[in-house]
């Protein structure tokens, strides 16, 4: 597995978990509930929920191999990458802006989110474009 591998499939699951963490957002500043928590587990399961498996198969072009000790190692890392790019937006004061809607606020987790794993990828080496494009079209 190619590493540009990692950060495609980290940005694809920040994609999909966007706009439910912008909606639990909403409902942390509207509710303020007592254990928030609850609310991020919510959000990465209707995430999971709503994830493309075929996606995710494409960004690792296994054509229905993925489950080998090492795509299990990718699918690991992606997810750390991924969690960490949230944290990471999560400290950005603009993302808890009231004055922002569900879409923009979603948008904005995207983005400050794919500018960490972009960061990341700098860091390392890897070819951004390269990431981006198993992200948005996977292999054929």
């Amino acid at each position: 597995m190619a590493s540009e591998r990692i950060p495609a499939l980290a940005s694809y699951f920040v994609k999909v978990v966007a706009p439910h963490l912008s909606e639990m957002i909403g409902q942390i500043q509207q509710e303020r509930p007592q254990d928030p928590s609850s609310l991020i587990y919510k959000a990465f399961g209707e995430a999971r929920d709503r994830a493309d498996h075929r996606r995710i198969h494409q960004i690792f072009g296994a054509c229905g191999q993925c489950g080998d000790d090492r795509d299990l190692e990718a699918l690991a890392s992606a997810c750390h990458l991924r969690n960490e790019a949230i944290a990471s937006a999560f400290e950005n004061p603009k993302l808890w802006d009231r004055r922002r809607t569900l879409n923009t606020r979603a948008n904005l987790i995207c983005n400050l989110a794919n500018s960490h794993i972009k960061t990341w990828m700098w860091a390392r080496g890897m070819d951004i474009a390269e990431a981006r494009r198993l992200r948005d079209g996977g292999e054929e």
